[in-house]
Order: C-alpha cells, then structure tokens, then sequence
C-alpha cells in the first residue's frame, strides 16, 4: 500500500451494508505490545464483534526462563515504542519474553466450548502480560485467569491445535511482510500496524477505499541478513538505500565460509566477475563447505548482464543472478522478491519436517540429517555423536498436572535443549513422546561428556515443579551418548542404537545421569591360528 500522511476522516453513514456483517481477520500475537493496543482500541471502540482475532506465534523462541540480552534489548525497545506511539493505552513493561502458544491454544479451546466467555479471557490474558506482568506461558497463571471466568480447568482440544496451525500458514504464507498486527479484510485488503482509531473504523466498516500507511509493527522477522564476497561499494549502497537489508562484505572466500557457518544468513551475494577470474572458486566452495543443513540463495551480482553468463551461473547452482546499476531500487526489488521466496519456501519445508508441538525439527527430517552428516563424517574422516534423552518419569507428571501443562513442559524442555547447543550444526529433534534426539557433528567423547552434562544440568535449572518424581521434586533427564569415528560399512543407525542402549542404562541406574558409550570401527585385521 502507499503511505499516506493523514488519517482518513470517516463517516459512517458511509457503511457498505453488504459488507456490514463481514468478519476483518486480525493477526496477533498475545506478546506483541502493539497487538495489544490494537486490541485495546478495537475494544474500546466496541467493534469486538466485527472481528476475528487470528492469533499466531510471530517470535516461537520467545521463553520466559531462558531470554537472551537480544529479546530483552527488543522488548524494552518496543515497550518504550508503545508508550511513546500509543499514550492512550496504559501498559507496563513485561519483565520477561514469553512464548504464547499455550495460552493461544487454551483461548480457541474455549472459544469451542464457552465461546461467551472467550471475550473476556482474552482481555484478562493480554492485560495479564500487558498490565500485571504476568507470565502467561505459566500453566498456573492460565488456571488462574480461567478460574476468574469460573471455569476449573480446560484441556487442550485437537481442533483447536488445527485452527492455530491453519492462521500460523496463513499468516507466514500471505501479504503480510510476517508482520503483526496485520488485519484482513473481506476483499482482501491489508493494514499493517498499530493504527489511528478512525483508521481502525474506516478498515472494518470499509466506509471507503483508503490506503493506509504502514503502522508500528513487531520486526522479530522482517530484516534480512546478507553475506557477500567482493562486493564492498555495493554494499555501502545498499546499506544506505536498503531498509531491512543488513550486508557483511568479505574480501576472500574462507572468513565468508566460516561467517555463513556460525552466523544466521538469508542469502550469499557473489561479484560475478571477480569469481569468474579465479575460475568460480568462490561459489565451488560455499557449495563444498556447506553442503548439510544449508539451503539459502547464493546469488550472483554484476552489472552486465550477458545471457550466457547468466547461463554460466545457474549451471553452478546460483539461484538467481542480478544486475546492479548506479540505481539500487530495481536490484534491491529483485533482491527482496528472491528472499522472501527463499523465506517461504523454508517457510514450507518446516511445517513438513517440524514437530508441531516443540517447534523442533521432527524423528524423520533428523534422521536424513543423520544420514548426510554419517557421509560427510566418513568422507572427511570426523568424529560424528548423538544423544538419546529422555523426560524422568513424565507419564507420573501428566498424570499428576494434566496434559496441558505436560504439553508446556515439552515445549520449556525442548527450547532448552535448542538454546544448549552452541555450534549451527548441532541438531536437536523430538523422536517421540517425551523423547529427544541430539546430533553433534565433529564431536569426539570429550566433548560428548561436556555437552550431556550441560544439557542435564541446563533442564534441572529450569526448576520445573515434579512433586511426584521419585529423582527430584523437579523436571529431569535421562541422557544416553555414543560417539564414534564412521567407517563406510558402518551404519547411522548403529549409532543411534547404541545410544539409545546408554540411555536405558541411565535410566536403570537412577536417572538424571548420563551413560556414554563408542562405536567402534569394524576391525578387518584378520586373525589367523598358526599353532
């Protein structure tokens, strides 16, 4: 949409009534604090029944007992920003970054069942966080707000998960720029952004065609972060004319590689001649080095662009090649069309290999890692480890604290576990149940034996309440390690066998502990008795 300066007025006598009893869609976030104004102002405006609110987990690492300096510095950042944008709205700065998918689910869970009640709860649930500073990731704080509607307990229900997963694709799939607040309405017109009340009237009643110039708006997904080799002059102007481009420039292959490798990047810009004279070295070597669990662009840049040049790139791998002129708006067009494909595409790929309760990646997309990461590890000669965990006692926990507060320990222990891990390529996966798998490529015993205490001892500083634990009165995990030097007529899945026996015999001698073990290489020596 364009921008414009100045709110519509509006005039309601202006209402379309065949539009009047359409629903707008409102995607948002519980933890959003311009969400929660939009809310404020929709309720104040009484336009409640003239929407639907569409709630999604724009930042799904947000986790109240493990927040990064980052997600502090960008909460106060947009807390101030809402206070200043929206004096209008009495809010209180959260002392924590919370994940709202449970609250999310327990809010359409009741909309099923009791939808009269559901107005009230979500109000009760935004000023929770938003008023009162309350953690509503907490299955105890969302008892009690439901105890205020009078209702004891409610227990996540299967469509309701659906409905979550169905406006979450929506949102990351549409016009939206994945950003909240977005609002839908029935022609397909969009508004980003915390708005002007009359602007919030204008978009619902559709009294007019307006265009409405983007409002203040979460950012946790809207940037891009580029990589790029012999491209400095390029850089600085993008720098300078590119908003959410960010660009780190290298001038020789090796340090490139190695910031890919350790640093989250959208896409790799390359200087397309300067490649060409060192016989496309450049691009060789990103493809070599960074051939598992890498698949962003790598994109050519140069300003001619011949046709069998551009041949040339693509028969490499490039995924697109672009043209850069004095006039940056058309590469930086290209430039933004071909990432946020990129981001979608990713976007694809992780609702078929994501778990969709731990937001990790799923049994089957772990076990293909696996097996790429066996063949690098026996091409290259490398050490290769895994771990099997397990929750202590969890089936005793559900049935002590319900499913709905084991389906939050899952979530609280699987991030945990995420945020332990400290190379790009170690990788973590929910196997099943209350089963997780851990993958650490390059990794010998030593450091097998470091990792398994650090994420055992990282889940028992969650302090998670277990009463009924014969271990701890607190949430623990069984771990099981084996690691191994991959000899082609091994398998991985030898591997993870003889994980899984270490883990059984954590969990025989006590829990809480870890058991470590090594696959040995077959031994073809042969033995022959000469007596």
């Amino acid at each position: 949409m364009s921008k414009q300066h100045k709110p519509p007025k509006i005039n309601v006598a202006k209402e379309r009534p065949d539009t009047e009893q359409m629903l707008v869609k409102v995607f948002a976030d519980l933890n959003c604090p311009f969400c929660f104004a939009l809310h404020e102002r929709i309720d104040r405006e009484q336009l409640n029944d003239r929407v639907q609110w569409c709630f999604v987990e724009h930042a799904p690492a947000f986790n109240s007992r493990a927040m990064t300096d980052e997600q502090a510095e960008l909460l106060h950042n947009e807390y101030q920003l809402i206070c200043q944008r929206a004096p209008d709205i009495s809010v209180r700065e959260p002392q924590n970054c919370v994940n709202t998918k449970l609250a999310i689910l327990t809010l359409l869970t009741l909309e099923q069942s009791a939808p009269e009640k559901s107005d009230s709860y979500l109000k009760k649930l935004y000023r929770a966080y938003w008023q009162e500073g309350l953690d509503i990731s907490d299955p105890q704080v969302l008892h009690d707000l439901l105890s205020q509607i009078h209702l004891d307990s409610i227990q996540i229900s299967t469509p309701a998960r659906q409905i979550q997963q169905e406006w979450q694709e929506t949102w990351e799939k549409g016009d939206f720029d994945l950003r909240i607040p977005a609002m839908l309405a029935s022609d397909n017109e969009v508004m980003l952004g915390l708005q002007h009340p009359e602007n919030i009237r204008s978009f619902i009643f559709q009294t007019s065609q307006h265009n409405y110039m983007q409002g203040d708006t979460c950012l946790h997904r809207g940037d891009f972060n580029l990589a790029g080799l012999g491209i400095s002059e390029l850089a600085q102007k993008l720098h300078t004319e590119a908003n959410g481009l960010h660009i780190r420039n290298f001038e020789q292959i090796n340090p490139l590689i190695s910031y890919c490798q350790n640093n989250p990047v959208d896409a790799v810009l390359l200087d397309y001649a300067l490649d060409q004279k060192h016989r496309y070295q450049g691009i060789r070597a990103l493809k070599e080095e960074l051939d598992t669990g890498w698949d962003q662009p790598i994109i050519y840049i140069s300003p001619d662009k011949k046709p069998h040049e551009e041949v040339q790139a693509f028969s490499l791998g490039a995924s697109d090649f672009a043209q850069s002129l004095d006039n940056c708006a058309p590469l930086i067009a290209r430039l933004k069309r071909s990432l946020t494909q990129a981001r979608t595409v990713d976007l694809l790929r992780r609702y078929a290999v994501v778990d969709g309760l731990t937001g990790l990646i799923n049994k089957r997309e772990f076990e293909q890692n696996l097996e790429k990461e066996w063949r690098h590890a026996c091409r290259y000669n490398l050490n290769l480890s895994a771990i099997m965990i397990d929750i202590d006692h969890f089936k005793d926990y559900n049935d002590n604290y319900g499913h709905c507060a084991g389906d939050d320990v899952l979530h609280q222990v699987a991030r945990c576990l995420e945020q332990n891990l400290n190379r790009p390529k170690d990788i973590v996966a929910r196997f099943g149940g209350e089963e997780f798998i851990v993958l650490l490529p390059d990794t010998q015993a030593s450091g097998l034996k470091v990792v398994c205490e650090q994420l055992r001892r990282a889940i028992e500083q969650l302090n998670i309440s277990h009463k009924v634990s014969p271990v701890l009165p607190k949430v623990t995990i069984s771990l099981g390690g084996c690691s191994a030097l991959p000899h082609p007529d091994q398998t991985a899945k030898q591997l993870v066998e003889l994980a899984d026996q270490s883990l059984y015999q954590a969990k025989e001698q006590g829990r809480n502990r870890f058991i470590l073990n090594h696959l040995s290489r077959p031994d073809y020596i042969a033995k022959t008795d000469y007596s």
